[in-house]
């Protein structure tokens, strides 16, 4: 990765909120990274990194690094993230992205009622609700929208690289914003496909060391 595309990453990471949301301002970006990197450049470069979310970007590494022990506390820094969260709807995107360690677990409420006549009624009950939109949008699904021509595409220019776990992987990453994959396309799913093989390591090679958040 260019230097140019880690002073980003430094930057992205340096300014984005405590719950690793950052509000897009490329003008910004590019004035203080002295860059000129556009939005679909950068969609290119970190798309395996980030979730967009249309006028902001989630930063799923950023904020496992902020919080290694998940997000089950009552402590003030953590309320004021899962409260972010909340916020912008990402309360399941960050279960499915970072696993059950930051699965948020609701107060239950309570609740009473008098009912009118000669007895009183009284009664308990418990909910919770994100407010996201759920997609039913498969694994099998995403498979169909890789055709055969693109397919052998993909193995001649990816040799020696798991493609059907690549799949598998793709499908994950944009699986974790359903928001994303209720309006996927089969051109965002091969677009996806193409830049995890670009990142993938090739069958048999030892794993990358495992890097901070504000690593490349």
């Amino acid at each position: 990765m260019s230097n140019d595309y880690r002073m980003i990453w430094l930057y992205l990471v340096d300014s984005c909120s405590i719950a690793g949301i950052w509000k897009k301002d490329f003008r910004g970006l590019n004035f203080n990274c002295n860059t000129k990197i556009t939005e679909k450049e950068f969609l290119e470069v970190f798309e395996t990194r980030l979730i967009d979310r249309g006028n902001y970007f989630f930063i799923p590494k950023f904020l496992r690094f902020q919080c290694p022990k998940g997000l089950n506390s009552n402590k003030p820094a953590i309320l004021s993230i899962i409260k972010e969260l909340e916020q912008n709807n990402l309360i399941l995107t960050v279960q499915q992205s970072l696993g059950n360690d930051f699965l948020i677990i609701k107060d239950k409420g309570k609740g009473t009622g008098q009912g009118k006549g000669e007895g009183k009624d009284t009664g308990t009950g418990t909910g919770t609700g994100t407010g996201i939109e759920h997609s039913n949008k498969t694994l099998d699904w995403f498979k169909n929208q890789i055709d055969s021509i693109f397919m052998e595409s993909m193995k001649m220019n990816h040799k020696g690289k798991d493609i059907d776990q690549a799949i598998k992987d793709s499908y994950a990453h944009m699986a974790a914003d359903p928001h994303r994959l209720a309006r996927a396309e089969p051109s965002d799913c091969k677009k996806l496909l193409n830049t995890w093989l670009s990142n993938a390591k090739p069958n048999g090679s030892e794993p990358p060391k495992r890097k901070l958040a504000f690593e490349i």
